[in-house]
């Protein structure tokens, strides 16, 4: 659920990754998309560029 993720970015997310990512309010999708592999045990996201809007799931 998105409250168990908004925790877990809040909580368990390396202080100075959340700090850096705060700091130039930009990158929070790649933190999120880190944060979610690690705890899944999972390969994170693949995003292909723009204009071909594929997501990828690497295996």
């Amino acid at each position: 659920s998105r409250r168990f993720w908004h925790h877990a970015y809040m909580y368990h997310l390396p202080r100075d990754i959340r700090e850096w990512v705060d700091a130039r309010m930009n990158c929070e999708d790649i933190a999120m998309n880190f944060l979610v592999s690690h705890h899944t045990g999972k390969a994170p996201v693949k995003v292909r560029p723009f204009s071909s809007v594929i997501l990828t799931v690497l295996s």
